[in-house]
């Protein structure tokens, strides 16, 4: 098990994006504040965090709401959360990431992808 953000904790920034967007959060979490107790990190498996998903009790909380669920369909949002949950399983080919051993600025850069350099330079 590893501990990740929840990802309903973007609700924080999406209501500072304006008035309306905060009076939409603080009418949900006055609403239903006292049943959620729920910590900002969520205990998963690698597997559930990427690619199986796991459930987030506060989207389940809002979008099981009969007031609600027209909302939650109508934004896509889904019943489980992962980082590449339902995605489409091909191959994306090989990365190669510099891990900074040597220039420590450079760690996390993709290096190549699927044997394309030119691209990426012109990236940076």
């Amino acid at each position: 098990m590893e501990t990740y953000p929840r990802k309903s904790y973007k609700l924080v920034d999406f209501a500072s994006q304006g008035f309306w967007q905060k009076l939409a959060i603080d009418a949900v979490l006055s609403i239903w504040g006292k049943e959620f107790r729920e910590s900002p990190f969520v205990n998963v498996t690698v597997r559930e965090a990427l690619f199986d998903g796991y459930h987030d009790p506060l989207i389940d909380l809002v979008c099981k709401n009969l007031v609600l669920q027209a909302l939650c369909n109508a934004l896509s949002i889904p019943h489980r959360i992962g980082f590449f949950y339902k995605q489409n399983n091909t191959d994306d080919g090989l990365y190669e990431v510099s891990t900074g051993l040597n220039a420590p600025w450079n760690i996390g850069k993709v290096r190549y992808y699927f044997l394309l350099t030119r691209s990426l330079r012109n990236l940076q």
